[in-house]
């Protein structure tokens, strides 16, 4: 575990466990279930390098437990703590994630995915630096949900009643915020590689320094 200091914030990572037919499904076809298998595992890869660099943040990730834990790349377990998610729905497992970090005595915590594997290190930033004066910072996403989000406190209800893996997400968290009085604000967009759409970006941003990027080349040449 990080040693723990209560004035640091924390960054949470939920990710699915690699296992072939479970990750990256919408890309399936025109993927094979293989390459989605192995794009996934590099987006990992990726996000967890990336996370090396970024200072003064205790990293964890949560992982659904459907899958293989040998499957998980290596990187993982040298830069963060890897626990299970709890929980039977999305909005559960994102509480559950916030409120395990409370009770550790966390008071800024962001939350994010596994889906934008080249996501900036100082969108993270601000939003911990957001969460000095707000209630809740979130990053949206460019599918209309969103990529990131933190808070100060567990608010349940931000994750009731929301229509999750749909293009209303964003729209309806922020309505849900406003009538809890949650004090929120937005930081910079991102994108999630969910669609071909997104992997195409994804092979033109990161070059040869994404292993996930050089890999999404090659399928897209490939086809």
């Amino acid at each position: 575990m990080p040693s723990f200091r209560a004035d640091r914030p924390a960054l949470a990572v939920m990710f699915r466990l690699p296992s072939i037919g479970r990750v990256k499904t919408r890309l399936c076809p025109p993927l094979t279930r293989q390459d989605a298998f192995s794009l996934y595992r590099l987006f990992l890869v990726d996000l967890f390098t990336s996370l090396k660099e970024l200072k003064d943040a205790d990293i964890y990730g949560f992982y659904t437990e459907e899958g293989l834990l040998s499957a998980i790349p290596g990187v993982l377990k040298d830069v963060a703590p890897l626990l299970p998610q709890k929980g039977s729905s999305l909005g559960d497992r994102i509480l559950n994630v916030f409120s395990r970090l409370f009770l550790m005595g966390y008071r800024r915590i962001v939350t994010i995915g596994s889906d934008s594997p080249d996501i900036p290190l100082n969108h993270v930033e601000k939003a911990f630096k957001m969460l000095l004066r707000k209630d809740c910072a979130i990053g949206p996403a460019a599918d209309g949900g969103y990529y990131l989000i933190g808070l100060k406190y567990p608010y349940k209800g931000l994750f009731l009643d929301i229509p999750w893996s749909t293009e209303r997400v964003l729209e309806c968290t922020l309505r849900r915020a406003r009538y809890l009085s949650i004090d929120f604000a937005l930081i910079d967009g991102w994108y999630d590689v969910d669609d071909l759409g997104g992997l195409k970006r994804l092979s033109e941003r990161g070059g040869r320094r994404l292993q996930s990027s050089s890999f999404a080349g090659k399928l897209l040449y490939a086809w």
